[in-house]
């Protein structure tokens, strides 16, 4: 099963217009888009680096910390593609979210 909404965004953000046979220079990504899928990115990565990370004792805070990071990333793209909430709804969000597990 394929989401038909984010194959229609992924295909937004790398359509390119044909004409008579000449191609024209692909179509600017709107800021939206560029802002789900940079999150993406930079949370895959950040996942990366934490498993190489955690199998160190050295390391291991810095691996948590970069799941952490990342897994709070790839949340914050994936409401915003699908377009669940808005950007103040989501800091607010992490910010209660901060409030309520750091002292724990």
């Amino acid at each position: 099963m394929s989401n038909p909404l984010a194959y229609s965004s992924l295909l937004a953000a790398v359509e390119i217009t044909v004409t008579e046979g000449s191609t024209t220079a692909p179509a600017a990504p709107d800021h939206h888009s560029v802002l789900v899928w940079g999150s993406y990115l930079i949370a895959a990565a950040l996942f990366i680096l934490s498993l190489k990370w955690l199998s160190h004792p050295r390391t291991a805070r810095n691996g948590v910390r970069a799941g952490e990071i990342g897994m709070a990333l790839a949340i914050v793209g994936t409401l915003l593609m699908y377009q669940v909430v808005t950007y103040k709804w989501v800091l607010v969000g992490m910010v209660l979210g901060t409030l309520i597990g750091a002292p724990m």
